[in-house]
């Protein structure tokens, strides 16, 4: 099962607005007809494995890419109340042979296909909303469908808040959470991936008794622990009485991640707070984990947190990732390689993955096709989808200005706003009619010597160096008049 297609009636800044999901197909909605009409796009090329595809939602701030996505965990996990005000949504789906539309039972959707209630979109999908953004929204589903149907990342744990709510909680350390994710990384990516893309290997677990915790201060955190030790003697080689009597261990133990079950990683976040735990490296002692970039370690534990999900909850369901500014923190030459990564490491599943991101990054874009982006841009109050870029210009293999200008609608310019003001500035200096001033030619003189556009800094160059030969004429033609009333002096003298 794959999504293909959402219409939604109302939410926020959407209004009767349709999001296509797969370039292989057409969808076009007739709200007056109540009729869909699919197509197939018959020169539609897809570059991507059988099992995978590829979505980019693109726009300004404030255009609406966020919230497509929470629209779509909305529109399925939304409680009863449907606080957050979705009006009229179905969502097209395109099983091994047929089209359905799946929808709640009070939406008006088209009848000219088959129908699936929103309730059988969960026995075939999984979805999975990762927010790696700094402010996450809150979560809007009942109690038991986190995590059996859907998950909202990163997090740790969730707790009620009133008798359909949840909120975050996060009592552990943000380092020790990208540690715990990481091992997933680590346990389930193969070697070829690590060595293609040159990223260190960490193959061992090191843990040992921090000195000075007061367990009864973590009361939650501790009972998370104890209650792995219901059905387990030990946890990291330590049995339950060891960790009561917060026995300092002598020396670090350690554990080749291989061998670590799914519920010993899971807990690794929580350890952080009783013990030191370390990623390292059997190959290089030298290599630790906590002293990589930011940038890297998240790269490292979003693809964790992505095979954790498909491993441990997503059973032989199809997947849907939604991954909200994943980009965020990663080095653009990071961001270059994250759609190949992404290829290469999910590219053998028996499972349809589909990613969605919405993103600000051209890298990405630029490994997609037009038709597996969405283009959103605001129109006062609403928004409206461009379904290609201007003048039909494609996305694929396409240059970083090209897309920032086009596909980012960066209308007014590439260049930071603080050097464009600069700039403009030396621009009115050189345009101004008859001599500048001393301070003036000196200002346009610095401002010119550090541009780095090598053809803005010629043509500026070009009216600086005509300011400079306009002076040198004047200076030439009051020397001229010196000398030729030095002359006429010198006339008048000698008639005395």
């Amino acid at each position: 099962m794959e999504l293909v297609y959402l219409w939604v009636g109302k939410y926020n800044n959407f209004e009767k607005q349709g999001f296509s999901f797969n370039g292989k197909y057409q969808c076009i909605y007739d709200e007056t007809t109540n009729q869909l009409t699919i197509t197939e796009n018959k020169y539609f090329l897809n570059i991507f494995p059988k099992n995978i595809n590829i979505t980019a939602i693109v726009g300004k701030n404030g255009s609406g890419k966020s919230n497509l996505l929470h629209c779509i965990i909305g529109g399925i996990f939304q409680n009863n109340n449907n606080w957050r005000g979705i009006e009229n949504l179905f969502f097209v789906l395109k099983g091994d042979d047929s089209f359905y539309i799946a929808k709640d039972d009070d939406t008006k959707a088209p009848t000219n296909f088959k129908t699936l209630s929103l309730e059988d979109v969960k026995k075939y999908l999984y979805f999975s909303l990762f927010d790696f953004s700094l402010v996450q929204p809150p979560l809007w589903n009942e109690w038991d469908n986190y995590k059996k149907n859907y998950s909202l990342e990163p997090s740790v744990d969730y707790q009620g808040s009133g008798p359909n709510g949840l909120s975050k909680v996060t009592p552990i350390g943000f380092d020790a959470n990208l540690s715990s994710l990481a091992t997933y990384f680590y346990k389930y990516i193969d070697n070829k991936i690590l060595i293609q893309n040159s990223i260190d290997k960490y193959d061992i677990i090191k843990i040992k008794y921090k000195r000075k915790i007061n367990i009864n201060f973590l009361e939650f955190e501790k009972n998370v622990i104890l209650k792995y030790y219901e059905n387990h003697d030990t946890l990291f080689g330590i049995t339950k009485n060891e960790f009561e009597q917060k026995k300092a261990l002598p020396d670090y133990k350690q554990f080749e991640i291989f061998s670590l079950d799914e519920d010993e990683i899971e807990l690794i976040a929580y350890l952080d707070l009783f013990f030191q735990v370390e990623l390292a490296s059997s190959q290089n002692k030298t290599l630790g984990f906590y002293n990589l970039s930011l940038g890297y370690k998240m790269l490292i534990a979003n693809i964790g947190l992505i095979l954790k999900t498909i491993q441990k909850r997503a059973n032989t369901r199809d997947v849907v990732f939604l991954l909200d500014e994943i980009e965020t923190s990663l080095h653009p030459n990071w961001q270059r390689n994250i759609v190949t990564m992404f290829v290469e490491i999910f590219k053998n599943y028996q499972r349809k993955i589909h990613f969605i991101f919405a993103s600000h990054s051209p890298f990405l874009l630029s490994d997609l096709q037009n038709e597996n982006c969405i283009f959103l841009k605001k129109n006062h109050e609403t928004m409206e989808v461009l379904y290609s870029l201007h003048d039909k210009k494609q996305t694929f293999g396409a240059n970083i200005h090209t897309l920032l200008s086009d596909a980012f609608f960066m209308e007014d310019g590439l260049m930071g706003e603080f050097a464009k003001e600069k700039i403009n500035k030396a621009i009115t200096i050189l345009n101004k009619q008859g001599k500048l001033s001393k301070s003036s030619l000196a200002y346009c003189e610095q401002i010119i010597s550090i541009i780095g556009e090598p053809i803005l800094k010629r043509q500026l160059q070009r009216m600086l160096d005509s300011k400079r030969l306009h002076k040198m004429d004047e200076i030439d033609r009051l020397k001229a008049d010196i000398s030729e009333l030095h002359q006429k002096l010198k006339k008048l003298e000698n008639r005395k």
